[in-house]
C-alpha cells in the first residue's frame, strides 16, 4: 500500500516539474520580437490573404470563411483533448487505478487528436478546391514546411556545386 502512494506522488511530481519547466522554457524563448505578425481583423486577413496566396477577392473571402469555421472547430477539439488529458491525470491519481483504464483513456485521447487532424486536412483541402493550380501550390508549400518540420526557402544550402 505504502509502495503504490509513492508511485503515485512520484508521478504527480514529475508531471508538476514537467509542466514547470515547459512554462520556463516557453517564456525564455518566446521572444516578441521574433514573432510573426498577422492580422487578426477581417480586412486585414483578406489583405494578407490576397498577397501571401495572390488570390483574388472573392477567393479570399471564401478562404477567410473557412478559416473562420475551423477555428471555431478548433477551439471544440482542444477542449476535447485537454479533457481527455486531464481524464488520465486524475485515473492516475487514483489509488485503484488499471492499465486498462489508463490504455482506454489514451485510446480516447489518441482518437480525439485525430479528430483535430482530419479537421485540418478537411480545412485545407477544402482552400486547396477554391485556388488555381499555382496558388495550390503556394498554399501547400507554406502549410507543409511547418507541418513535416522541413526548413524555409531561407534555409536550405546553396547549390553552388550543382551549378559548377
Amino acid at each position: 500500500m505504502k509502495s503504490r502512494w509513492i508511485k503515485i506522488a512520484l508521478v504527480a511530481s514529475l508531471a508538476l516539474n514537467l509542466v514547470f519547466l515547459g512554462t520556463y522554457l516557453f517564456r525564455k524563448f518566446d521572444n516578441p520580437r521574433h514573432k510573426h505578425k498577422f492580422p487578426t481583423d477581417k480586412s486585414g486577413i483578406i489583405k494578407r490573404l490576397k498577397s501571401d496566396l495572390k488570390v483574388s477577392a472573392d477567393q479570399a473571402q471564401s478562404i477567410f470563411e473557412i478559416m473562420r469555421n475551423f477555428r471555431v472547430s478548433i477551439m471544440e477539439s482542444k477542449e476535447k483533448i485537454l479533457g481527455k488529458r486531464m481524464e488520465i491525470v486524475e485515473a492516475l491519481s487514483d489509488p485503484d487505478y488499471t492499465e486498462e483504464d489508463i490504455e482506454e483513456k489514451i485510446t480516447q485521447l489518441n482518437e480525439a487528436e485525430s479528430e483535430f487532424n482530419r479537421l485540418f486536412v478537411k480545412s485545407i483541402m477544402e482552400v486547396s478546391n477554391l485556388l488555381e493550380p499555382g496558388q495550390r501550390y503556394e498554399l501547400l508549400l507554406k502549410v507543409s514546411r511547418p507541418w513535416f518540420f522541413m526548413k524555409g526557402p531561407r534555409e536550405r544550402p546553396s547549390n553552388k556545386r550543382r551549378q559548377r
